[in-house]
């Protein structure tokens, strides 16, 4: 968009700062025409004047994986403030503030690079997060660095024990929170080692009140929580340099050694037992949890993994054998599955749970339904599963995404 603004300075300012919304949300609608066709989210920057023309960034997340991830529905105060409701959208925002300032620059796009490295932006966009449950209890002013302090909490010891506990982030008067006992002098957030030490006589139940600036008690949540007041957060201390920010059960992120990320999808219990007798169908009841308790066991690989279920297993582990190491039929256990995924390959079992056999390279032929963007896993997977029935390929990537691959998909 050309922009013609009067000569003088003063002319200039007002008219050219109350265009930009404008000029984002027409942008916006246009692009999201097509986010449907293409199975995409699309989100805008906000726009920056360069030559004479409005520049916008454009960013697209493919939509199924942007909405398994657990986000509040409220992204501004009563009073207008923004707040993040989500890892993700704190992170868009602080992509999109790189983009704005690299187009401020002299020649911008020349050179196609951000100021800050991706783990600085995450780190960024992880310390916006945490203005949200402060400012959602009404704490604007007294601590500004919530997400620090929790970094710094998480890497104390206590008499050589690791931090474990939870704080409680709410109003003092909140109708869910009863306080069991309340502190004369409330603790500082910033009063690092006795934050510390008091986080050891919470416990499962029972958390360190906090209204984020300061400790003022001990107690626990009562009664029926209203989740669309969304003014009722839980930190929680796992073990030394590792916490995370919950929200009505959801872990909105987990943080290690100062480190924002998401938590790794889940496979939904339900959905996958009420798919299995399509896949695979007259399959017993008991076969359906033995895949299901197998199937969450290997999501819990911290490097990917692959679980090939197919009614002709067998065979396929003797066609595929000089690929793979064949096994002696063995009815999988969740213990052992940690095990036989710990290797790259396949893990070849049928719908009874027997495995037959173990990091199978699989083949097949290249298909129109594979994506660049995904890593190699996921592309074998597709292009194994084309074709063949009664087959599934429970794919966990190494960035944590998690699919369930059939030919027989809808």
């Amino acid at each position: 968009t050309k922009d013609i603004m009067p000569s003088n300075f003063f002319a200039q300012k007002s008219p050219r700062e109350n265009i930009k919304p404008k000029i984002q949300t027409s942008a916006h609608n246009i692009i999201k025409q097509k986010d449907k066709q293409n199975g995409v989210v699309s989100f805008c920057s906000w726009p920056v004047l360069v030559e004479g023309y409005w520049i916008l960034v454009v960013l697209q997340l493919r939509k199924n994986a942007f909405e398994s991830h657990y986000a509040l529905k409220k992204d501004k105060l009563k009073h207008g403030s923004r707040i993040y409701t989500s890892l993700i959208d704190a992170v868009i925002a602080e992509y999109f503030n790189e983009w704005e300032e690299e187009l401020r620059k002299t020649n911008p796009g020349k050179a196609i690079s951000l100021g800050r490295e991706s783990q600085e932006i995450v780190r960024a966009a992880g310390k916006s997060l945490m203005f949200t449950p402060a400012w959602s209890v009404g704490n604007f002013y007294e601590l500004q660095g919530l997400f620090d302090a929790c970094n710094v909490i998480s890497s104390l010891k206590y008499e050589g024990s690791d931090t474990a506990g939870k704080i409680l982030i709410s109003k003092p008067n909140h109708q869910n929170v009863k306080i069991i006992l309340k502190l004369s002098s409330p603790i500082r957030m910033t009063d690092y080692r006795t934050v510390r030490k008091f986080l050891e006589i919470s416990s499962k139940n029972i958390c360190l009140l906090s209204d984020s600036a300061d400790i003022y008690g001990l107690g626990q949540v009562m009664g029926s929580y209203d989740l669309d007041q969304e003014n009722l957060f839980v930190i929680e201390f796992i073990k030394h340099h590792t916490w995370v920010l919950i929200h009505a059960n959801q872990v909105m992120m987990e943080v290690t050694y100062g480190l924002p990320k998401l938590l790794r999808k889940q496979i939904n219990e339900k959905k996958f037992k009420e798919d299995l007798p399509r896949f695979f169908p007259g399959i017993a009841k008991d076969n359906i949890n033995k895949l299901w308790l197998l199937a969450f066991e290997a999501t819990k690989q911290k490097h990917g993994t692959m679980l090939v279920v197919s009614a002709d297993a067998k065979s396929e582990a003797i066609r595929l054998e000089k690929q793979a190491t064949r096994i002696e039929p063995i009815a999988l256990t969740k213990e052992l599955m940690q095990n036989v995924t710990a290797i790259d390959g396949a893990v070849l079992i049928g719908p009874d749970a027997i495995c037959y056999a173990i990091g199978v390279i699989l083949d097949g032929k290249a298909s129109d339904k594979g994506d660049p963007g995904r890593g190699a896993r996921f592309n074998s997977a597709i292009r194994y599963v084309e074709g063949r029935n009664n087959c599934l390929a429970i794919v966990v990537s190494e960035d944590g995404s998690i699919d369930l691959i059939s030919d027989s998909m809808p």
